[in-house]
């Protein structure tokens, strides 16, 4: 399976969302952290993000899956703002 994966119209769908856990997020996880620990991923609410198969991949390798409400990213994303992200970087 490739690392990259494009779909017919351009926007994310289950199994796209799936391959980029399985071949890209999980292998980058687990250069960072061991495989045992925990990790959160913090999604938007689109459905693709709370599949069955996203689910399960999810609680086999330690991420929990938090979904922000719907229509409420531009407020609530974490590190979009300017001022988050500085913070951010300064503290690493």
């Amino acid at each position: 399976m490739s690392r990259c994966m494009t779909t017919e119209n351009g926007w994310t769908s289950d199994t796209a969302f799936v391959h980029w856990m399985r071949q890209c997020l999980i292998p980058q996880l687990n250069k960072l952290r061991d495989p045992s620990e925990q990790a959160l991923l913090i999604s938007d609410g689109h459905k693709s993000h709370e599949t069955d198969a996203a689910i399960q991949l999810g609680v086999e390798n330690n991420i929990t899956l938090v979904r922000l409400p719907s229509h409420t990213t531009h407020k609530l994303q974490p590190l979009a703002s300017e001022n988050m992200t500085d913070t951010y970087f300064t503290v690493i």
